[in-house]
């Protein structure tokens, strides 16, 4: 998976997109890979920061970039184990529970260093900039943050949390260094070009068109977009020879109404998740894990055109969940019942049933499986918030 030569994945496509930005085209009107018929999506300024990896032999800057990913799956977990405030140093199950958290997002964490994909790098810079905000570090958690909105527009879901949160300085730093980074590949490549691909990209970046929409086309896209309109949509564009799927058939307009309502809910679902008054801090680290967790959910759900790599924004929710069947807190919770344990392993199952039972993945496509799986996820945080003391830790040996 890490040492795979021929495996360069979506990094091949950026690294044709940086090599075209320094021949003067305009690379999101080009279309790249060996198809020549995938765009790329990220900012110019995301092209401008490949280029050392750009001039490198494929395979080698490939292999580079699944080292740093590795590194990165541990500061993740760091990440993690402070934003939970838990120490693991102390339980005698803590290698059974690393195993199985990494064992519960093996088939996320698998995708994404196959197709060499970025969901690692944003995964650590979003939770990096809820860290460091954390630890009273705006400039820090401002520029992660920013780096990652120039990777994807996703950790902008971000935003308002800290609005709510009452972190103004995070929020302005994060500005300041978006509007630096959209503006520095202009020493490079000229004010013109570079005025005229920021427009390209927020042409493309439009949430408004079409495609956006309904999401339909692709067997292999998630979310509660795609899963809505794969339920009420009869012929979706994505042909084989799967048993019907539809439990309607509705005109697209009524489908795109029913999408963004769905999107909607989801949405003021954080709302329950923040828990305290807007524009109030919040000192306790096990809460910031319990929303954040639900917040990049959901930011995988509403996102469209999401692949399942996008998915390993799970990853903190799962890290939660099982902390607490570790008996890494100090209260169990009523709710956590025998039935609650069985969701959690159907979840699990749901999850990495592509890794585990590989041959039905056009099943798990057509169905919508892992989409279903992030429900699930988001349903059994709804019965774990922290306790009402926001003691998580039991710091004595289990």
């Amino acid at each position: 998976m890490v040492f795979d030569p021929n495996a360069t994945g979506d990094l091949g496509l950026y690294c044709e997109a940086t090599r075209a930005l320094f021949d003067g085209k305009d690379i999101y009107h080009e279309r790249f890979s060996d198809c020549s018929c995938l765009q790329y999506l990220s900012s110019p300024f995301w092209a401008l920061s490949l280029t050392p990896l750009a001039y490198l032999p494929s395979a080698s800057g490939a292999w580079i970039w699944k080292l740093v990913q590795l590194f990165l799956l541990i500061r993740i977990w760091q990440n993690c184990v402070f934003l939970l405030d838990i120490d693991l140093t102390r339980s005698k199950r803590s290698a059974l529970f690393t195993f199985l958290v990494f064992l519960s997002t093996s088939f996320l964490i698998y995708v994404n260093f196959h197709f060499v994909q970025f969901t690692v790098f944003l995964l650590f810079l979003m939770l990096g900039s809820l860290r460091s905000s954390q630890e009273r570090k705006p400039v820090k958690a401002g520029i992660l943050l920013a780096i990652g909105i120039m990777v994807k527009l996703l950790p902008l879901v971000l935003i308002p949390y800290f609005i709510y949160r009452k972190d103004f300085k995070t929020v302005s730093y994060t500005f300041l260094f978006v509007a630096s980074f959209l503006l520095i590949p202009a020493l490079f490549i000229g004010w013109e070009q570079n005025i005229s691909l920021l427009e390209s990209w927020f042409f493309f970046m439009d949430p408004s068109r079409v495609e956006f929409s309904l999401e339909m086309g692709s067997r292999t896209m998630h979310g509660i977009g795609t899963l809505i309109t794969s339920l009420l949509i009869a012929d979706t564009g994505a042909t084989n020879s799967l048993p019907i799927r539809n439990i309607l058939d509705l005109h697209p307009q009524i489908v795109h109404a029913v999408v963004l309502i769905g999107k909607l809910i989801l949405i003021a679902g954080t709302f329950f998740f923040l828990r305290g008054k807007p524009f109030t801090k919040e000192a306790r680290k096990p809460n910031i894990m319990w929303a954040s967790s639900y917040i990049l959910i959901v930011a995988a759900l509403i996102f469209p055109l999401m692949q399942h790599y996008s998915f390993l924004l799970m990853f903190p929710a799962i890290f939660y969940l099982l902390a607490g069947q570790f008996d890494l807190r100090k209260k169990q919770k009523v709710e956590e019942s025998t039935i609650w344990r069985i969701l959690l392993i159907v979840a699990f199952m749901l999850i990495n049933a592509e890794l585990f039972l590989g041959q039905f993945r056009e099943i798990y496509w057509h169905y919508k499986t892992l989409t279903y799986g992030a429900i699930l996820i988001i349903s059994l945080l709804y019965f774990v918030s922290p306790t009402k003391n926001n003691e998580l830790v039991e710091r004595s040996s289990q």
